[in-house]
């Protein structure tokens, strides 16, 4: 089954990323903040992008070597210990 999920900034979006930029500032700075995150302000956003999943991949494989019994998330209001399957494998964006 193919499909397609899209997210396009909208106004009630921009203002819960940038409340402190005026309003007619935060969509564009939302639209700017994507590309940057997308590397479409790159010389070569395609090689920009490929570098960035060949990265993803190997922290992916450093993690699944460790193999790792668990994560803990712990911060203000937050103490969640998540246990973690034998054997499993993390893998990147591709």
């Amino acid at each position: 089954m193919n499909w397609l999920s899209m997210a396009v900034p909208s106004p009630a979006w921009a203002v819960q990323v940038f409340p402190d930029l005026p309003a007619e500032a935060q969509q564009l700075q939302l639209w700017e903040s994507i590309f940057s995150v997308m590397r479409l302000d790159e010389t070569d956003p395609f090689f920009a992008w490929r570098s960035h999943l060949d990265s993803l991949a190997a922290r992916g494989q450093i993690l699944t070597n460790r193999q790792y019994q668990a994560l803990a998330f712990t911060g203000p209001g937050t103490d969640l210990t998540v246990g973690l399957a034998p054997h499993h494998v993390w893998q990147g964006a591709q």
